[in-house]
């Protein structure tokens, strides 16, 4: 698995993480993208925007464009905070798992200087 191009998440197929910091790098980047999409995807909220549409409805307007654009609108929005939430989830999930890595690891290497002190000296 890569994040592509050249310092990208590296793994070794199923047996982990070969550069955590990279990995903690894509999930901030992951949980900004999230932030970016929640702050200006979401066009719900725009009075300009729902005016604009508002004109195109009612007895205003006879088609239905004001009631298909409104449809849009409320889809945009709907896949816009689903995306956003995605991409946090995501990026919680790349951080929380290069924090685990670092912590097994370094674990894993003061049980194993453990071990290795209490053996008989080899050389």
């Amino acid at each position: 698995m890569s994040s592509g191009g050249n310092g990208g998440v590296q793994t070794t197929g199923f047996s982990g993480v070969d550069d955590p910091v990279a990995l903690n790098r894509a999930g901030e980047n992951s949980n900004q993208l999230a932030s970016l999409v929640h702050s200006n995807g979401d066009v719900g909220e725009d009075a300009e925007m729902m005016g604009a549409v508002g004109s195109l409805s009612g007895d205003l307007w006879g088609g239905d464009l004001g009631v298909t654009l409104m449809n849009t609108l409320e889809s945009w929005d709907k896949q816009a905070r689903r995306l956003a939430r995605t991409c946090g989830d995501i990026g919680d999930k790349c951080i929380t798992t290069a924090h685990n890595h670092v912590t097994t690891e370094s674990a894993n290497e003061s049980e194993m200087n453990t071990v290795h002190a209490s053996l008989p000296d080899f050389d």
